[in-house]
């Protein structure tokens, strides 16, 4: 069985200066039914300045819903709209680190006693702003 995964494949930046972003997500082998409410999926789009310092960051929290995987076995996507408040003024389009974390809690054991179990992995890759 795969383990669960995520991935980034939207970092839009919208004309309200609204931040689209979004990515597949694979619970692994947590069936639907045995996740504990929603996944919780924060994180962090980083542009970095000329020198690879981080410049400006963006930070949000996406969820996804457990749901069952089409006929090719992928997954419904997650996505999240970060308010453009929530927005520095200085993202602008062009290469970043996006960074995610998924924390998906599970039935363990069909013994209601045992406490759910909790999964967390994190992922970075290089996406552009767009």
């Amino acid at each position: 069985m795969a383990p669960p995964w995520g991935e980034f494949t939207t970092v839009r930046l919208n004309p309200d200066r609204s931040l689209y972003v979004e990515g597949p997500y694979n619970p692994g082998p947590v069936k639907k039914e045995d996740i504990y409410g929603e996944v919780v999926i924060p994180f962090l789009i980083i542009q970095q300045d000329g020198q690879d310092n981080p410049s400006v960051v963006v930070d949000g929290v996406a969820t996804w819903k457990p749901a069952d995987p089409d006929s090719d076995g992928k997954y419904p996507n997650w996505s999240q709209t970060v308010a453009p408040e929530d927005v520095p003024a200085g993202l602008r389009p062009g290469p970043v680190r996006a960074v995610g974390t998924a924390i998906q809690m599970f039935r363990y054991e069909e013994n209601p006693q045992v406490p759910p179990g909790v999964a967390t992995f994190t992922w970075c890759v290089r996406q552009s702003v767009v």
